[in-house]
């Protein structure tokens, strides 16, 4: 064999080896983008089912609100956000008049 044949051998070897992990690399391609994808589409549905929460508690805080204004509430506060709101408040039983006194 010569020199010449020998480093077309060693040229078309090493070619499918490159060949042989282009395809893997593509596969891996192909499988981390499905990853990403289902990753993506679950943020998803957290971000609905937070938004969902977020709904559901203006819709608790506009009836502990409701109550309060109606007398049937004494301690909550009327205008508090929900990062706001004391917990413990609204467990004590204790009003802000009763407080400011």
């Amino acid at each position: 064999m010569t020199s010449t044949t020998r480093e077309k051998s060693q040229i078309l070897a090493e070619a499918e080896v490159a060949k042989k992990r282009a395809s893997e690399l593509d596969i891996e391609v192909v499988r981390l983008t499905k990853k990403a994808k289902k990753q993506d589409e679950g943020i998803q549905a957290q971000r609905v089912a937070i938004e969902k929460q977020g709904m559901e508690m203006r819709r608790v805080l506009d009836v502990f609100a409701h109550l309060a204004s109606n007398g049937l509430l004494p301690s909550f506060p009327l205008n508090a956000s929900p990062s706001s709101t004391p917990t413990n408040d609204l467990a004590s039983g204790t009003s802000n008049d009763e407080t400011n006194s």
